[in-house]
């Protein structure tokens, strides 16, 4: 039976694919498609057999054919994602959509034939990262910088390595994928207390397994201008010590003045700010002299270096121990229609997307007692044991379009959400939570 999450009172559709069999004349009306892969050598354009092919949508995992193909039948309308491994070749990933092409009554959903080229794995690429110093303008060498290696075109994966640069600043990334091209280069770091960021970035092609390739050196330069956020002392706060904020550079004194608040379950705190005699260091008091005992805080402000660059910064703090938040009440879930019209449907019909568009998913509670920091929700569906987080909002409720849903959620019979506040301490005991069902409605 086609199915799809609508609420109660949607306007009926015809069916197909149901239990009543609908007669037509096209012998390749059907439900379900096939998807063949066809798993080649990207270089030399042959067979690669004995790959193991995994579906991400249904976990199940088949080895490739002597002729590099695998199968996998009766899959419903929708995108697939499959992971291709095998020993000396890099992992990919590839894409295949199967979309409907029947009409009216008539279901058509054809079979689906990719080709996923591999490469063969095991191209060693080496480099050095320096940094330039502001003053003599020399370049020395960065170590422990974050260096990152991706893969910008092809699926290969994971699209992106790390690594640390050693004492000498140098790298040495392994495995490499061959006949493919790469790129390299480095992120924002600190060394010597001072923020530095990626001059260049360098690329090249790997060239066969078992070469060496030799990289250009990456540079860091000194970032003056921009305010960077170094420390603070908000993991030690205590009711009776001032918040401090330390940055990068000197920051202006003019700025502070509305541009940094303290809030304690959503109101603000009065409070005074002022620069460390360097200026680098925020200082925030309260004018009660002192912050409540076992309360959380949330402090938000924007830095700005004499310069006129600004950085943005928000944390939350505790003052002594706070209790873990209780269990949400009232939960409900519901589906609504945005935008849609009876006269309009009735006189020319809505397209099953179109109706898919216009429904919105929505779970709704109250608050429990204590602080919550954010609402964890997690879900499980009939064909499954287990509850999978799915997402998380920081209010007591959450909407989405039933487009914009996993398909493990739309495509199952039942489907039960729990609701779990979360604060610096923790979360809500799993176990006390009731959670909410949603069953599927089929017309």
């Amino acid at each position: 039976m086609k199915k799809i999450l609508v609420p109660a009172a949607a306007i009926a559709m015809l069916a197909a694919c149901s239990d009543n069999t609908v007669v037509n004349s096209f012998e390749e009306a059907k439900c379900k498609g096939k998807i063949t892969l066809s798993v080649m050598d990207g270089d030399a354009n042959t067979p690669v057999a004995g790959a193991s092919v995994r579906s991400q949508y249904s976990a199940a995992t088949e080895k490739t054919d002597s002729s590099g193909y695998v199968v996998f039948d009766n899959n419903d309308i929708g995108g697939y994602i499959f992971e291709v491994s095998k020993s000396g070749y890099a992992t990919v990933r590839s894409y295949v959509s199967v979309e409907e092409t029947g009409a009216n009554d008539v279901s058509r959903v054809p079979d689906v034939v990719q080709t996923i080229p591999m490469y063969k794995a095991g191209v060693t690429v080496s480099g050095n990262v320096y940094y330039r110093d502001a003053e003599t303008g020399n370049l020395n060498p960065a170590k422990n910088v974050t260096v990152i290696l991706s893969y910008p075109e092809a699926s290969i994966f994971p699209s992106e390595i790390e690594m640390k640069t050693g004492k000498d600043g140098s790298y040495k990334f392994e495995d490499v994928a061959e006949k493919v091209e790469f790129s390299i280069e480095t992120v924002q770091s600190t060394i010597d207390e001072k923020i530095y960021i990626p001059e260049n970035s360098v690329s090249a092609v790997g060239v066969r397994t078992g070469s060496s390739k030799d990289m250009d050196m990456l540079v860091l330069k000194r970032d003056s201008k921009a305010p960077h956020f170094l420390s603070s002392n908000l993991s030690k706060m205590d009711t009776d010590k001032n918040i401090e904020l330390t940055f990068s550079t000197a920051l202006d004194a003019d700025s502070l003045l509305n541009n940094w608040t303290v809030k304690r379950n959503g109101y603000a705190v009065l409070t005074t700010q002022s620069l460390s005699k360097d200026k680098k260091t925020v200082v925030i008091e309260p004018v009660s002299g002192s912050w409540s005992d076992d309360a959380s805080y949330t402090v938000n402000g924007v830095a700005y270096s004499k310069e006129g660059g600004k950085v943005v910064y928000s944390d939350v703090f505790t003052i002594g121990s706070v209790a873990l938040p209780g269990q949400v009440s009232n939960l409900k879930v519901f589906v609504d229609t945005t935008g849609y019209d009876p006269e309009y449907e009735e006189d020319y019909g809505y397209s099953d997307s179109e109706l898919l568009a216009m429904m919105n998913l929505n779970l709704t509670w109250k608050a429990p007692t204590g602080d919550v920091d954010t609402y964890e929700i997690y879900y499980k569906t009939d064909e499954s044991n287990d509850f999978v987080q799915f997402t998380y909002t920081s209010s007591t409720s959450y909407s989405e379009t039933l487009t914009n849903l996993p398909s493990s959620i739309t495509s199952a019979e039942k489907v039960s959400f729990y609701v779990l506040p979360k604060n610096k301490t923790g979360m809500a005991n799993p176990e006390e939570a009731k959670p909410v069902s949603w069953t599927v409605v089929k017309f």
